[in-house]
């Protein structure tokens, strides 16, 4: 199996090498990983000796590994390592969490190279799932190729133990006909004019419409609202953490006074405001938003907007809760 592991490895490169290809870094990933390396005359050997090696890679992304690009990655690195087929096996993302768990525990060997998402590094490095990924590429080449925020989230005790794949950051992004249709000036896009989290509340409060008791128009819905990652900058923008640097401790971060403080402003927006409506998953609060049913969303960039056609609708801004001194777009480490 060492092989299978090494041509695994060459295949979270090649992934992550040409997603970075229009950077000048992806320049200097040539010659990466000496152990990488031996891939292809080991794959030539294989394949001389009967069928082709096949990779299988677990992945939450079939819009991306199932589509054209996926499929040129994928043909591409077939090409460099001839004796190797790969497969890729997608899930849903929620799904695909399950999968792995179901995988593993079973110790099932069906499957090669996965996607993990970066708050799991930490929980499948401590049970064992991973290998480091300093065993195929030192520390040096690492820092060449990947930013310092990437391989801060793939570490785990010190070892970077995954290559990191993308950053991705958060940003409000509000309806402008809504608040056109309300006489409400656009916010500032300027960090040093953003606003706060309670002059956000009150223009939600201000646009927020009920009709014979039903709610017509919201004022603010988050893009990932049933996952925790997407609350999270409400308590980095107070300076807290919600676990130890080890990841390890939840006990005096998540019930810090700061979080506590967040996660409380965060129910008033359900429950004392109505501001934000309630029984909502991901999928439905983003088509909220993108049919102008919400005023307000925060999330990943490159989930929201949805429909190009539609963008001129739409603009971003800034926000930082409760005039805390972090702008809470640059307090999540990448992930």
């Amino acid at each position: 199996m060492k092989f299978k592991q090494l041509a695994a490895v060459g295949l979270a490169a090649a992934m992550v090498f040409s997603a970075a290809g229009c950077s000048p870094k992806s320049q200097q990933t040539k010659g990466s990983s000496a152990q990488a390396d031996e891939a292809p005359e080991s794959s030539q050997a294989q394949a001389q000796g009967g069928e082709p090696v096949e990779i299988v890679y677990l992945n939450s992304h079939a819009d991306v590994w199932e589509g054209d690009v996926g499929k040129e990655i994928i043909q591409k690195f077939e090409e460099s390592y001839p004796g190797i087929k790969v497969k890729t096996e997608s899930y849903p993302f929620d799904q695909m969490i399950e999968m792995v768990e179901v995988k593993m525990k079973s110790k099932l060997s069906d499957f090669d190279v996965l996607n993990v998402d970066a708050p799991l590094v930490t929980s499948y490095s401590v049970r064992g799932y991973l290998e480091p990924f300093e065993n195929y590429m030192s520390r040096d080449e690492l820092d060449k190729v990947f930013t310092q925020t990437g391989l801060s989230a793939a570490t785990y005790d010190g070892k970077v133990m995954t290559a990191p794949k993308r950053e991705s950051g958060m940003i409000m992004v509000y309806n402008k006909d809504i608040l056109d249709e309300n006489n409400i000036p656009y916010p500032a896009y300027e960090t040093d004019k953003r606003m706060t989290w309670e002059e956000c509340l009150d223009i939600c409060q201000q646009v927020t419409k009920v009709e014979n008791g039903t709610t017509t128009c919201w004022g603010m819905i988050g893009d990932q609202i049933n996952r925790v990652w997407n609350v999270m900058p409400l308590a980095n923008s107070l300076g807290a953490a919600w676990l130890s640097e080890d990841g390890l401790t939840a006990t005096g971060y998540l019930n810090s006074e700061a979080s506590i403080k967040a996660m409380t402003f965060y129910q008033d927006l359900f429950n004392k405001y109505g501001v934000s409506p309630k029984g909502v998953n991901t999928n439905e609060a983003r088509e909220m938003f993108e049919t102008g049913k919400v005023a307000f969303t925060w999330g990943i960039r490159y989930a929201t907007p949805g429909p190009r056609e539609k963008e001129s609708m739409w603009a971003c801004a800034r926000c930082r809760i409760l005039r805390a001194a972090y702008p809470w777009w640059d307090a999540i480490p990448g992930i």
